[in-house]
């Protein structure tokens, strides 16, 4: 069997399900500077977050450093000497996909429209 073809994103949920926080949480950490800001996305059926792939590492080196005693703030220098500023990550392939995605999703969405006028 195929493999799926691996995001180039990460979603929400998994970073929660790595930290371990609350959503509000994890906003409030992109607000401090020690994860990258996620690009905010919707398909008309609600809105959600695309978060850069490398937010995965974020999250994971920030549990590690509170897991040892560190507030945030002393955390954020840590990650900036890391990977740079958390909000000049790039995400140009997670921007790609989601134009290739939107383009499916339109697509999908002239189909079904036709099909119906068709049937109607």
């Amino acid at each position: 069997m195929a493999r799926p073809k691996e995001r180039p994103f990460a979603r929400t949920e998994e970073l929660l399900e790595i930290t371990n926080v609350s959503r509000r949480s994890l906003y409030e950490w992109v607000r401090l500077g020690v994860l990258p800001v996620p690009r905010v996305m919707s398909d008309g059926n609600g809105v959600y977050s695309r978060w850069p792939k490398i937010a995965i590492d974020h999250a994971r080196f920030v549990v590690e450093q509170r897991e040892l005693g560190y507030a945030l703030d002393e955390i954020r220098p840590m990650v900036h000497a890391r990977w740079g500023s958390a909000d000049k990550v790039p995400v140009e392939e997670a921007v790609e996909y989601e134009k290739k995605l939107a383009a499916a999703r339109h697509a999908r969405h002239t189909r079904k429209k036709r099909r119906e006028e068709a049937d109607g």
